[in-house]
């Protein structure tokens, strides 16, 4: 039996960087959550785990979800290789970086986020100072805690990324009720 979402989650899900869009019935996830969660996997993480640790509240889906789901991307990653992940069943996928332009517009926004946090990670974190692989792990989980939720950024009117996000969102929300005049 399939999970069916509420419009409630699907705005959840739709804020999740790691998704690339989402309908009731299904939750596409982008690219590079794909080859992240499998590489996790193959570490050893357990398969909710990795959900959880990407931002998801993993109440919402059926106890077997994460299992099933990493096993499909192995079997075609298997399959067709790596390249076989951006090729999914359904239509609002995320297909990868060569294809429409809607498409490749999301994901260079999903890209510019990514090396946004990376730039400032790498000037901002002493990781050099790392004895550990556990070490370096734990110091970048600290700052992209820091990051998304405590930083406050010039240009996002002084809120932290999660923050902002969550105003941006609450604006369209609004909007889409019938309140025009939110600021």
């Amino acid at each position: 039996m399939r999970t069916i979402f509420s419009s409630e989650q699907i705005v959840k899900l739709k804020r999740n960087l790691y998704v690339f869009n989402c309908t009731t019935k299904s939750a596409y996830y982008t690219y590079e959550f794909k080859i992240h969660a499998i590489d996790l996997y193959e570490q050893g993480i357990n398969s909710k785990e990795i959900w959880r640790r990407a931002g998801f509240d993993i109440e919402m889906w059926k106890k077997n979800y994460f299992t099933l789901t990493l096993r499909d991307w192995k079997r075609i990653v298997a399959r067709d290789g790596i390249k076989g992940l951006s090729k999914t069943g359904g239509l609002p996928y995320d297909r990868g970086p060569n294809n429409t332009d809607k498409d490749k517009l999301k994901r260079l926004e999903l890209q510019v986020k990514y090396l946004s946090f990376f730039g400032h990670m790498k000037d901002e974190l002493d990781y050099k100072s790392c004895q550990s692989i556990e070490e370096l792990h734990s110091k970048v989980t600290e700052y992209m805690q820091y990051y998304n939720y405590e930083r406050k950024q010039w240009t996002r009117n002084k809120m932290a990324p999660v923050e902002y996000r969550n105003h941006l969102l609450t604006l369209v929300d609004a909007r889409v009720m019938g309140f025009q005049n939110v600021y």
